[in-house]
Parts: structure tokens; sequence; C-alpha cells
């Protein structure tokens, strides 16, 4: 018995050791990833400018639309990732990937956000300058770039080891404790609800946490899963682009027709972006996402087009690949909870809100137990 106490109490010890003080990072994740959940809406709701209504129409012709962003900034280049919106009617917004004035940040495109209809720019913002990709920063680098990304992975594997000590205390050590280890106990002095309060949330949460710390991980190591995986990975390649054979921003192809090839090829699918060419070069892509696909917005379905001819260039064809490629698909709609509608968004944020709870409750039991010590006869003031 006393070995059994002994051996409990190193795993409380780790178990605190691991959760304190590096749980307050943990559960600053956890309330930056609840409000990420609703980060589109969010925005909008942060930016009522931007906000759209039926009476601003919707964009008719996509390649005016390209026009009109690059002529925000010529002397940026032609190279554009343009968002559709999810619905007919929704403001554009499109990225330019590494401006000048952010040279060297870890990530810091330019967003342009033009009227459907009149196509005048509504906004023009440096990722990182606005509340919620402020937010997106903090909380997939903690805003410190590289290195910051490599420690939000390592402390998704913290968690991990905490959760798995906390599991090890809460298992119950006989058949008595099993019937009693699922539920608080009804009128029990404030220690043993604090105590409760702490266990029950971790056993219930414990599934919910270890997803979202497992998929937290992967997504801040992004080349170590792909190298992990690569055995069960078949993505399809990337066409390689040429040099046009036209002015594609002004003649050729353009957007609309690659849209229309895209839908062609994928019948049932939504497209969600468009890249266009990069200055000197002839390929356009288009990103849609088909039935069953676990992420809306970010689906893995591509359509390479010539800007200049329309002739269909290349296909990703998430259905054609393999198991590895599979799971990387579904470690940002799990993570956020998109992959599951409403239901899975609002799981994924009550799930950012449980490290801040753990940490509150844990904090509460550590000093009931310190108080409790105190007051036992020849205990040591202080001790």
């Amino acid at each position: 018995m006393a070995a059994a106490l002994q051996a409990r109490e190193r795993w409380r010890r780790w178990h605190a050791r691991l959760c304190w003080p590096l749980g307050l990072l943990l559960a600053l994740l956890g309330l930056s990833g609840s409000l990420l959940v609703y980060y589109p809406a969010l925005d909008e709701q942060l930016n009522p400018a931007l906000a759209w209504t039926p009476r601003d129409g919707a964009v008719t012709a996509w390649q005016p639309v390209w026009q009109a962003l690059v002529a925000q900034a010529p002397e940026r280049g032609t190279a554009w990732r343009i968002e559709l919106p999810p619905s007919p009617g929704g403001m554009v917004t499109a990225r330019l990937y590494r401006p000048a004035e952010r040279a060297g940040a870890f990530f810091a495109p330019w967003l342009v956000t033009l009227h459907p209809r009149t196509l005048q720019p509504l906004a023009r913002r440096f990722w990182g300058d606005t509340a919620m990709t402020w937010l997106y920063d903090l909380h997939y680098t903690l805003l410190a770039g590289a290195t910051g990304r490599t420690v939000v992975g390592l402390l998704g594997l913290w968690g991990l080891a905490a959760l798995l000590t906390g599991l090890v205390l809460w298992w119950p050590r006989s058949p008595a404790q099993w019937r009693t280890a699922w539920w608080a106990k009804a009128g029990a002095a404030r220690p043993r609800r604090s105590w409760d309060q702490h266990r029950l949330t971790g056993l219930y949460g414990a599934g919910l946490l270890a997803v979202l710390m497992a998929t937290g991980t992967a997504l801040a190591w992004p080349d170590t899963v792909a190298l992990l995986l690569r055995p069960w990975s078949h993505p399809a390649p990337a066409p390689a682009a040429a040099v046009p054979a036209c002015d594609p921003l002004h003649g050729g192809a353009g957007l609309d027709v690659a849209l229309a090839v895209a839908r062609l090829r994928f019948p049932q699918g939504r497209p969600r972006w468009i890249d266009t060419p990069a200055t000197g070069q002839d390929l356009i892509r288009v990103r849609l996402q088909q039935p069953g696909e676990p992420s809306a917005r970010f689906p893995a379905t591509y359509v390479w087009v010539d800007a200049c001819s329309g002739a269909l260039r290349g296909v990703q064809d998430p259905a054609q690949e393999g198991a590895g490629d599979a799971l990387r698909r579904w470690l940002h709609p799990l993570h956020n909870g998109e992959a599951f509608g409403q239901a899975g968004r609002l799981l994924a944020c009550l799930g950012g809100l449980l490290p801040a709870v753990l940490i509150w409750t844990g904090w509460r039991r550590r000093r009931d137990r310190q108080r409790g010590a105190a007051h036992r006869p020849g205990a040591c003031r202080g001790s």
C-alpha cells in the first residue's frame, strides 16, 4: 500500500510539473483557438465596412477582379490568390504573398478587399495588423515565426503528456472506486468539490483535448508529418509553368474560362480559390471542394488551366490519393471542427476553453491541498 501511495504521489508531482507553468501557454492557445473557430464571422463583425448585403450584388466575371487587384499596385506583379465567397454574394478578398514591406516575415501577405459590383477597394491590410490575423499568429506561432511554431508543436505534445498523467491519477484502484469515479460526490466539502471539478473536466474532455492537441502539433510541424506519411502519400504533381503565349491579364482564356474548365472536370465541385499566374507564367490554378471533402474553405481538389489557351494542364483529385494524403487533409478541419459542421465547430470552441478550466480548477485544488497541510497538527506554517 505504501509503495502504491508513493507511486501515486510521484505521478501527482509529474502532473503538476507538466501543467504549471507551461499550462498557462496551453490555456492561451486554447482560448485563442476558441475564437479562431469563428474567425471569418468575427473578422466581419470587427470590420462592419466589409460586411456584405444583397444590395452590394455579386461578382459576374472574375477576370476584371484580377485586373482590379493588379491595378492596386502594378509593381507587385500579377500573382494573387483570390478567395471566392462561399455564397453567391459576398465581398472579395485576395492575398498577395511576400510583399516587400514584410520581407523576411514568416507569414504576412497583403490583403485587399474589393466591392463585388464596383470592384473598388474597401480595405488594404497586411496580415497581422488586424485583430483576427494577429490572433491567428498568436495561436499558430506565439508571434515568434518559425521558432514559435516549433514551440506550439512541443506544447501540443506537452499537453498530451499532461492528459496521460491525469488519466493515471484518475484511474480507480478498486472496484468500489470504479463505481464512484465517474461523477462528483454530492454534498462534498470545498476541497473535494475542487478535486471533482478538475478530474471530471479532464476525464470527459480528454478525448476532445487529445484530438485538438494532436492535430495542433501535426499542423505546427507539417514537414515532419509529410515525411512520416510519405510511404502512404501519392499527391499528384503540379504541372510546370511556362512562359505565356499571350498577355494573361488582358487576353487569353482568362479566369472565367478557367473556372468553367474546372467545373466541367468536377461538376459537383464548388470553386473556393483562384491562383492567378505570376508575371511571366501561364498557369491558373482553381481550388474546389468536392462533396465529402472535410474542409470547405481549404479543400484539396486542384485544377490547373493554361491561361492563354484554356486547356486543362493538370488535376489533383483527393479521391485518387493515398491514405497519408487523406489524413493530412483531415488535420485542419478536425482541429477547427469544420469537418462536422456547426456542431463540430461548437465542440472545437468548447474544447479550446478546457485548458483554462483545468488550469483554474487545478490551481484551486493545489491551494486547497496547501491549506489543508497548513492546518494539520504538526504542520509547519507555509509548508
